[in-house]
C-alpha cells in the first residue's frame, strides 16, 4: 500500500553502498539486461544464480555488476517487510561457492515504485522532479534514471536499522515549480543510465521508524 502523503522532493535520498570493499555477487543469467529491465521486466523462471566475484564481508546490501541493482540480506528483507515500506519486491538468489553467502538468504531487490522524469536543464547544475507524478511508493525509480530513490520515512528506517554496507544519501533534487524549468528542457533530458553501469559503458541501450525494527548489535555498515 502506498502512502498518501505528498512527496517532499528535497528530502528524497538514493540507496547505495557505503563501500565497494565488501563481497560482490554477479548474476550471469541477467548479464544482458539493463538495470531497468532487471527491475521492471519479467525475469527467467527458476532460481537466480549468483557467483561471488569479489570475496569480502557479506553486507545487508550486496553489490552486483550494476550500480543500481543490489542483493539484500534476510535482515534487510525483514526491515522492509516489518516496517511496511512500499515499492519493492524480491527474488531469491542462490549463491554458488561462497561459504559466507551460503549461510545466509540473499534476495534480488526489485523496485516497482515509480515517479516522473528527473529534469536536468542544459547549462544548469540543478536537477528537478515533479512530485505530482510520484505513485506514492517509498522506494521508486524515476522515469529517466536508474538510481534507487527512497522517500524520507524509508531513508530514516534504513539509517535506524544500521544495515551493513547500506547507505542513503541526498539525491539533490529540487521540486518543479512555476518558472523553474523551461518547457524545452523536457526535450533535452540527459541519458537515464547510471554513470558506470554496463549499459552506459556500451552506450547501446536505450516520518519515523516503526516499533519492532529488526537490528543487530554492532552492525554499523562501516
Amino acid at each position: 500500500m502506498s502512502t498518501s502523503s505528498p512527496l517532499d522532493v528535497r528530502r528524497i535520498q538514493t540507496l547505495g553502498l557505503r563501500s565497494h570493499a565488501w563481497m560482490r555477487v554477479e548474476l550471469p543469467q541477467l548479464a544482458s539486461q539493463s538495470p531497468r529491465e532487471i527491475h521492471v521486466s519479467d525475469l527467467p523462471n527458476g532460481d537466480i544464480v549468483g557467483i561471488v566475484r569479489q570475496v569480502g564481508r557479506l553486507g545487508d546490501l550486496v553489490e552486483t555488476a550494476w550500480p543500481a541493482v543490489f542483493l539484500i540480506s534476510e535482515r534487510f528483507h525483514e526491515v522492509l517487510r516489518v516496517t511496511g515500506i512500499t515499492g519493492w519486491t524480491v527474488r531469491p538468489v542462490v549463491v554458488e561457492a561462497a561459504d559466507a553467502a551460503n549461510d545466509h538468504d540473499l534476495y534480488l531487490l526489485r523496485i516497482d515504485g515509480r515517479c516522473g522524469l528527473v529534469i536536468e536543464p542544459p547549462n544548469s547544475i540543478d536537477s528537478y522532479l515533479n512530485g505530482a507524478e510520484w505513485d506514492g511508493s517509498e522506494m521508486f525509480l524515476a522515469a529517466s534514471q536508474d538510481a534507487i530513490l527512497v522517500a524520507r520515512r524509508c531513508a530514516d528506517i534504513i539509517r535506524c536499522a544500521r544495515l551493513r554496507n547500506a547507505a542513503v544519501r541526498p539525491a539533490g533534487l529540487k521540486p518543479i515549480e512555476a518558472g523553474t524549468v523551461r518547457a524545452d528542457a523536457w526535450d533535452r533530458i540527459r541519458p537515464g543510465q547510471v554513470a558506470g553501469s554496463p549499459d552506459a559503458a556500451r552506450g547501446d541501450r536505450r516520518g519515523e521508524p516503526s516499533a519492532g525494527l529488526p537490528t543487530s548489535d554492532g552492525a554499523r555498515g562501516e
